[in-house]
């Protein structure tokens, strides 16, 4: 049984004051510039990629198709075919540049008060009461908080990994997940809303053709730029709209990505699940977590968060270690001394003593009993193939 998770009085001394600043000694991948006020994942040129496979096709619609949509129906075209794709490049580069929800390595991983080795994985007990398990995390020297993940790309523990996403460059997990679903359902709708703009200016050049015979292959070739962009509206259209139904089963399920695909939770199996409404709400309108660090701070200068929640877990489990030790103590009876329990040797009879040619005494050590070892080593040869053999013993 694991230890609850619970808030713990004790803080960590703080370090002193004055060195290096966060950023300068980061011990993971991630990239900082500008002194530290920008972060970055490891992969910071997929991010300004992606950014521009948005920004340029919209700068496209809207010098090229949305002026004569606009004149032909309302202003209104003209505002959200500016402000809509602003709105996704937006939140694209918030989910690039934020942190995830890193969470602070210890030191040292504090020893276990029975000497025992430390198990790889253990239970972890919820505030609804079902337990999860979680794993022991080698780099961070902690037992991970449950649905946190130490990302290898990144080289950070994540809480509440999601997956790691190269068009984003960097690790989405639980401070930026609502900005990535906000550019990937934003960016689903922007090629629904791009391919039906473009559709209404070939329209529009249809009616300004008079002649009855080539008019569609005429329209078309008066609105070429519609064309293009409509192309990859309707392509991208396959792989962001799949992607947001996805998302919206993990999200009504409150499952993560990576949960999904190692535990694949059903409703009734699912820990985390709090009804359809309350995943909804817990994803979309949840208090977000402040960040765990600051980055252009020194050491003594970062939030007081007890070095963050990870070191209540790894408190408690030290805690449960100690208890189940001081119960074996008092259970089991003490060991004897040896000083006043050894065994003296007492004088045997040649009747009692066993027979030479089957067994030979080796002392051991000073002051311990003789251990009794086979004379004739085991053999499979025929000259013993009469007597019973041994069976080794398995390795």
């Amino acid at each position: 049984m694991g230890g609850e998770m619970q808030e713990h009085p004790t803080r960590l001394p703080p370090p002193p004051p004055g060195g290096p600043r966060v950023f300068e000694n980061w011990p993971g991948n991630d990239n900082f510039y500008c002194d530290g006020r920008c972060m970055m994942g490891p992969s910071p040129q997929n991010l300004v990629g992606t950014a521009l496979v948005v920004f340029i096709p919209s700068v496209v619609f809207n010098v090229f198709v949305v002026p004569d949509v606009a004149n032909a129906y309302h202003v209104v075209i003209m505002a959200v075919s500016i402000l809509w794709p602003l709105w996704c490049v937006g939140n694209l580069v918030s989910t690039g540049m934020s942190d995830p929800g890193i969470l602070v390595r210890l030191p040292s991983a504090p020893a276990n008060p029975d000497a025992r080795p430390r198990p790889r994985y253990r239970e972890e007990r919820l505030e609804n009461g079902k337990s999860v398990t979680v794993k022991w995390n080698d780099t961070c020297n902690f037992y991970q908080p449950p649905r946190a993940h130490h990302c290898s790309v990144n080289n950070d523990c994540i809480d509440r990994f999601d997956h790691h996403c190269p068009w984003v460059g960097t690790t989405i997990g639980r401070r930026n997940y609502r900005t990535f679903i906000g550019f990937v359902f934003g960016t689903t709708i922007l090629c629904i809303y791009t391919t039906i703009i473009c559709a209404l200016q070939i329209k529009i050049k249809y009616d300004d053709i008079k002649e009855d015979e080539g008019r569609t292959v005429k329209a078309m070739g008066k609105a070429p730029a519609a064309l293009v962009v409509m192309a990859i509206s309707f392509v991208a259209f396959w792989f962001v709209g799949v992607l947001s139904a996805f998302h919206s089963y993990l999200i009504a399920t409150n499952q993560t990505t990576y949960e999904n695909f190692r535990d694949g939770y059903s409703a009734d199996e699912n820990p985390y699940n709090r009804g359809c409404v309350g995943n909804c709400w817990e994803v979309l309108f949840g208090r977000m977590q402040p960040s765990r660090f600051r980055f252009r701070g020194t050491a003594a200068e970062q939030p007081s968060l007890e070095l963050a929640e990870v070191a209540v877990t790894t408190q408690a489990a030290t805690a449960q270690s100690q208890q189940q030790a001081t119960r074996r103590r008092a259970v089991s009876p003490p060991p004897p001394n040896r000083q006043q329990t050894s065994v003296q040797p007492q004088p045997q009879s040649p009747a009692a003593l066993p027979p030479p040619a089957a067994l030979s005494a080796q002392t051991t050590g000073a002051g311990e009993l003789p251990m009794m070892m086979p004379a004739v080593p085991y053999s499979r040869s025929p000259s013993r193939s009469s007597s019973p053999s041994p069976s080794p013993s398995p390795s």
